[in-house]
C-alpha cells in the first residue's frame, strides 16, 4: 500500500509542481526586466540633468 500511495503522490504532485515553477520563473523574469527598467531610467534621468558646460567658442587669431 505504501508504494501505491507514494507512486499515486508523484504522478498527481508533479504537474503541478512544474505549475508552480512556471509561474514563480515568470515573477523572478518580471521583477528582474522591471529592475533594470528602473535602473536605465535612473540613470537616464541624472546623465541628463547634469549641466552640460557651454561650448567653447572658437576665435579666430589676428594676423600680425
Amino acid at each position: 500500500m505504501s508504494m501505491w500511495l507514494c507512486s499515486a503522490n508523484k504522478v498527481n504532485g508533479g504537474p503541478g509542481e512544474r505549475a508552480i515553477a512556471v509561474v514563480q520563473g515568470d515573477a523572478i523574469h518580471a521583477s528582474a526586466k522591471l529592475t533594470t527598467a528602473r535602473a536605465q531610467q535612473a540613470t537616464e534621468f541624472w546623465i541628463n540633468s547634469v549641466a552640460k558646460p557651454p561650448a567653447a567658442l572658437r576665435t579666430r587669431r589676428a594676423l600680425r
